[in-house]
């Protein structure tokens, strides 16, 4: 399996697919997704998309602001946030996801972050396999929702 991180640009070039597959996961509008993905440049927040034989299958980011802070403000003390990571379902359970993750942590560390955050309500054991702390469980927007802390080596 050959993959290849794509960087912000090529993220922001494949925006309406990046779009799609998070109105369909999540339910985001796609325009907010687009205009999100125009905004980034290479600082936080930014996004990243993973190719497989070139063909886009995963994405995620770093981000600043994320929605649990709708419902839980004091969480903006937390920085930065791990979020929207997604992988399609043809290719979930070949360690996509994982190779992602480990792109981000090298990422923040070379940036000279400590530590990140993720919240959840279907993946806690992938985020559990690679090393993430639950700090905090919720309901958010109506689903049990575990809060996880990073720490980078």
């Amino acid at each position: 399996m050959n993959l290849r991180i794509g960087n912000y640009l090529e993220a922001r070039k494949h925006s309406e697919l990046i779009a799609k597959w998070y109105k369909q996961e999540w339910n985001v509008p796609e325009e907010l997704t687009i205009e999100r993905l125009d905004r980034f440049q290479n600082t936080i927040p930014f996004q990243v998309i993973v190719f497989k034989d070139e063909i886009p299958v995963a994405t995620g980011g770093i981000y600043n602001e994320v929605g649990l802070f709708k419902e839980f403000p004091h969480y903006k003390a937390n920085q930065p946030w791990l979020a929207l990571l997604y992988t399609i379902p043809e290719c979930r359970g070949l360690g996509i996801g994982t190779y992602l993750c480990d792109f981000l942590d090298r990422e923040l560390i070379g940036s000279g972050y400590k530590e990140y955050f993720l919240f959840t309500s279907t993946a806690e054991s992938l985020y559990l396999k690679q090393n993430w702390v639950p700090i905090d469980r919720v309901i958010d927007r109506g689903k049990p929702t575990v809060i996880m802390k990073k720490t980078l080596l």
